[in-house]
């Protein structure tokens, strides 16, 4: 399968900033969650692959689509005003119960390859962010993909910070989406 991860913010979006920005924190992530999908026999497109060239939220879903991506996976750090809320999140279009099933087994399959006791916060509807529905996640509903955003932890918090900067928890991340990548593609 062709798997699209989109690595959130970028170019002269930081993102949330808390000792690293969230920009420079997914890529990593994103880059480390790519060895295993590959290895799993998957393909994998990027939104970006680094920090000069950026695309619009609008664009994003588009890049993912001509490359016939058939799971798309955006990438994010947390933030908070306090130090206290931690714990990884996804994120699905409203009224989507695949999407809904794929956020919910994305995070299951996270905790099981990472271990660690990894604090998952739950899986939301786009339409419960306080920011309002999620573009990238509209976006792909255009071209019928099936899209979760994570928010891989809180850069606020230092034990989620720690975790996010683990190279073992981008490797999880891989695993756990090549196995849902797995479980949605039909059998030959």
């Amino acid at each position: 399968m062709i798997i699209c991860l989109d690595p959130g913010h970028g170019g002269r979006d930081p993102g949330a900033c808390s000792l690293v920005c969230e920009r420079d924190l997914v890529l990593l992530i994103a880059r480390r969650a790519k060895e295993p999908l590959v290895a799993a026999g998957h393909s994998v497109v990027w939104t970006r692959s680094d920090n000069q060239r950026c695309p619009g939220i609008n664009q994003r879903p588009k890049i993912a689509a001509r490359a016939g991506a058939g799971l798309f996976v955006s990438i994010h750090a947390n933030a908070a005003s306090g130090r206290g809320a931690s714990g990884v999140e996804a994120w699905y279009r409203a009224g989507s119960s695949g999407d809904e099933l794929l956020a919910r087994r994305l995070l299951a399959l996270l905790a099981r390859e990472y271990g660690r006791n990894l604090k998952l916060r739950g899986a939301f509807p786009d339409t419960l962010n306080r920011h309002g529905s999620l573009g990238v996640l509209r976006g792909c509903r255009r071209f019928g993909m099936p899209a979760v955003l994570l928010e891989c932890g809180f850069l606020t918090n230092a034990g989620d910070r720690a975790t996010m900067l683990d190279p073992a928890f981008g490797l999880a991340l891989g695993r756990a989406i090549g196995a849902v990548a797995l479980a949605r593609t039909p059998a030959a």
